[in-house]
């Protein structure tokens, strides 16, 4: 990236950089939370018992240690959705155009490079169920793939044998239900387009 940086993709680095100072600010406030607890355990373990002083103590200070650290994580989850925000505007920003042939160990690498960086799901509750398309979970019946999201796509090829290929979604048609699709590993080095079942 050159030294003109985009002034929306400036302003969000500035706002993730700020969250990163507010996570360590809160993490430094929470720290004597977590030091003092440690050191009525050590002396509770040194007593052999939990007299009923320490108990009412330990309530406490277990409720403050929980307060901090829900306040770290919820930072902590908003830098991560800003570290999305900022993956996302990147992808839809770059203009440089496809590289006509990429040979099959560099675009595994940057296959590999790109689930190295998913979007982190965290459950708020206990309970909470994690959302369709986390891990293996399906997406509903009415989801539709986003533009410019990369797939594993079985499309037909040109003998009519169906195949598995790594694809870019170009389009949805909701009255046909198919994918226009380009394919991202083309061995001619072309763009070759295919339509392809949403199932």
């Amino acid at each position: 990236m050159g030294t003109d940086v985009n002034p929306k993709l400036k302003e969000m680095l500035k706002e993730l950089h700020e969250l990163a100072h507010q996570i360590q600010e809160e993490r430094n406030r929470g720290e004597p939370s977590l030091l003092n607890l440690q050191k009525v355990h050590d002396k509770i373990q040194q007593e052999g018992k939990v007299s009923p002083y320490y108990k009412s103590r330990l309530k406490g200070m277990y409720s403050t240690a929980i307060a901090d650290a829900q306040a770290e994580a919820q930072l902590l989850q908003q830098a991560i959705d800003k570290i999305a925000e900022i993956k996302s505007y990147r992808n839809k920003t770059v203009t440089e155009p496809k590289v006509p042939v990429m040979r099959r160990g560099v675009l595994m690498s940057m296959v590999h490079k790109d689930a190295a960086n998913l979007p982190l799901w965290k459950a708020s509750t206990r309970y909470e169920k994690p959302p369709p398309l986390c891990g293996c979970l399906q997406a509903d019946s009415s989801y539709i793939v986003p533009k410019g999201k990369y797939v594993a796509a079985l499309v037909k090829g040109s003998e009519g044998e169906d195949n598995w290929i790594l694809a870019e979604v170009v389009s949805f048609n909701s009255t046909t239900g198919k994918y226009d699709v380009d394919d991202i590993d083309s061995e001619e080095g072309r763009d070759i387009s295919y339509k392809t079942h949403t199932e």
